[in-house]
């Protein structure tokens, strides 16, 4: 049986590789939008090959509300551009814009935890959004490979992205308006292109199963909804 041990130190940071040029079509709905918008998701590069996540930049942008798990144990996520707070996650499944994206996922957590030691190769990421909690979706994140090994923040971070995305094409039309501060997903409102991925805290052990639960902090762009 592999043991699951926290690494020690950093690898270091590999080079990220271009972008493939991708627009991602959910977060635009009709030719008149795409007028207004522009390249709403497409990654323009500065001089010196860095990504600007430029759409993202003049919009207002909301947190979504979380319950309060502490923070005890948590591993951010931070854009090579450092202009917002998170990452764009359009950016994510492209394995772009992620500083630090090599570094094995348990060495994010040794700054904020002494000793911690995870209870198997995965842990359960309670999808968290107000007017779909009530679907109570939970999805195996995999912090190491079957081998035992670590994962990197960045295959990680890709992982978050791809389960964000597929709960909002497989789940928009599930809203529940009742629930408190309740956001609509979807077209014509919030779309997996206007999503940023901040952190994923530590929440709570099952009593059945015995799996880690983790929530994860998401932003999502309001300007041009």
């Amino acid at each position: 049986m592999p043991r699951y041990l926290i690494p020690v130190g950093p690898t270091v940071e590999s080079m990220s590789r271009q972008r493939r040029n991708a627009v991602d079509l959910t977060a635009v709905t009709t030719k008149s939008q795409t007028a207004s918008i522009g390249r709403r998701n497409a990654v323009d590069y500065t001089a010196s090959l860095s990504k600007s996540d430029w759409w993202h930049v003049d919009r207002d942008h909301v947190l979504i509300p979380r319950h309060n798990y502490g923070g005890h144990i948590s591993i951010p996520f931070a854009s090579l551009e450092a202009r917002l707070v998170g990452v764009a996650m359009s950016e994510l499944l492209n394995s772009q814009d992620l500083v630090h994206s090599s570094i094995p996922i348990a060495s994010c957590l040794l700054p904020n935890v002494c000793g911690w030691v995870p209870r198997g190769p995965f842990v359960m990421l309670n999808v968290n959004w107000p007017g779909y909690n009530h679907l109570q979706i939970s999805k195996p994140l995999y912090f190491f490979s079957p081998d035992g090994t670590p994962r990197t923040l960045m295959e990680v971070a890709r992982d978050i992205a791809g389960i964000y995305r597929a709960f909002v094409h497989e789940h928009h039309g599930a809203f529940n308006p009742a629930e408190h501060g309740a956001v609509r997903l979807g077209p014509n409102h919030v779309t997996f292109g206007h999503l940023r991925l901040l952190e994923i805290h530590f929440g709570y052990v099952s009593t059945s199963g015995g799996h880690e639960h983790w929530v994860a902090d998401v932003s999502y762009a309001t300007n041009s909804l």
